[in-house]
C-alpha cells in the first residue's frame, strides 16, 4: 500500500491525532494485559482501528505493523484475519496475522527495571542478565499495542534491533508527554517498562 506522504514515517509523524492518542497510553497499556482474552482483544482492535503493534515472527525477529485492522470472517474471507502494514518507506507490504496467535499470552523472566532503565546507547544487551533468583516476570501478549510516540520513534530509528531501540525509546520517554490543554504531565514509565521487557523477551 502506498502512503499519501513521501513515506509512512512522515505520514505518521505529522498526524494531528498523535497527541490525543498518546494521552491514552494507559488505555493502550490495558490492551496488552495477559488477562485480556481473545474476544476482548479483538473487540479492542475493532473499536480502535489504525493502531500499531510489535510482534515476534516465527524466526524470533521483531516485526512492526502499522495501520492495523481486523477483518471478520465473511462470504469472501473464510477465516478472520488481523491486517497490518509493514514498512516505513512510501510502499508498505500488507501482512495477515492469525488473531489467536497475536492475542496469545506470554510470561517471561526479564532483567530488573533498574538495569533496563540505566541502559546507555551502544550497550551490549548480552551484558544485561536475568537474575538467577526471583527474577522479575513480564506478562503480556504475543503482540504489543503501541501509541504513536513509540511508532514514530521506531520508524525514525529505521531498525528493529533491540540494542538500538531500547536506548532510543528511553530517551524519547524522558522527554515526557504533556496534555497541553491542562498542562498535566502524563506518566509513561509503565509503558516504557513494558516495551523494554517485550524487546528483551523476544
Amino acid at each position: 500500500m502506498v502512503s499519501r506522504a513521501p513515506s509512512w514515517n512522515l505520514f505518521y509523524k505529522n498526524l494531528g491525532s498523535n497527541l490525543e492518542v498518546n494521552l491514552k497510553m494507559q488505555t493502550i497499556m490495558e490492551f496488552n494485559s495477559s488477562q485480556v482474552n481473545e474476544d476482548v482483544w479483538i473487540s479492542n482492535l475493532g473499536k480502535n482501528p489504525s493502531l500499531a503493534m510489535l510482534l515476534v515472527n516465527g524466526f524470533g525477529k521483531l516485526v512492526l505493523l502499522h495501520n492495523v485492522s481486523y477483518l471478520q470472517e465473511n462470504l469472501f474471507c473464510s477465516e478472520a484475519k488481523v491486517l497490518g502494514l509493514c514498512g516505513s518507506d512510501s510502499q508498505a507490504e500488507v501482512y495477515r496475522i492469525d488473531p489467536k496467535s497475536a492475542s496469545t499470552s506470554l510470561e517471561l523472566p526479564v532483567p530488573t527495571w533498574r538495569d533496563l532503565k540505566g541502559l546507555q546507547p551502544g550497550t551490549d544487551l548480552n551484558s544485561i542478565v536475568v537474575p538467577d533468583q526471583n527474577p522479575p516476570v513480564a506478562r503480556f501478549k504475543n503482540s504489543l499495542w503501541i501509541p504513536p510516540l513509540v511508532l514514530t520513534t521506531v520508524l525514525e530509528g529505521n531498525s528493529l534491533d533491540p540494542a538500538v531501540l531500547i536506548p532510543a525509546l528511553s530517551l524519547k520517554f524522558q522527554e515526557s508527554v504533556y496534555d497541553f490543554k491542562t498542562g498535566v504531565r502524563i506518566s509513561v514509565g509503565d509503558f516504557q517498562k513494558t516495551c523494554s521487557c517485550y524487546y528483551l523477551g523476544s
